[in-house]
């Protein structure tokens, strides 16, 4: 299979207007929890050819990577019909190969620290299992 010609710009590019509405139509991403050092893993729903790109709020709400938060933040693992990709350690998304439908797969790599009862460091990996739908 062909893989998606979509370079890292055009995906971060698209990715920095996520939050815009007419995303909500064309992508959906099922609710995770993250634990520093533990795996994971989420689903996503997203029409071919579109883009559903993620926020990633960094360690909470006024929080520095100092202070706990991600300090890492890559795909170790890329989808094979379409192309997922990271924006700094903000967001993170997935475009779909045109015309593909069916599912999809790719591994999110997270790592940082957060402070609580006790400092909690580590990296995880996120599994995105994708649903590409007409």
């Amino acid at each position: 299979m062909p893989a998606l010609t979509l370079s890292r710009l055009a995906l971060v590019a698209a990715l920095s207007s996520a939050a815009a509405p007419a995303f909500a139509a064309n992508c959906q991403v099922t609710p995770y929890q993250l634990f520093f050092g533990s795996d994971g893993s989420t689903r996503m729903v997203v029409k071919s050819g579109a883009v559903c790109g993620v926020p990633f709020t960094q360690g909470g709400r006024g929080r520095t990577v100092s202070a706990g938060g991600v300090n890492h933040l890559a795909i170790s693992e890329q989808a094979a019909h379409g192309r997922a990709g990271t924006q700094g350690l903000t967001s993170w998304g997935y475009a779909s190969q045109k015309g593909y439908v069916g599912p999809d797969r790719f591994v999110l790599e997270v790592g940082g620290e957060i402070m609580a009862e006790r400092i909690l460091r580590g990296t995880s990996h996120i599994t995105v299992d994708v649903d590409v739908v007409p």
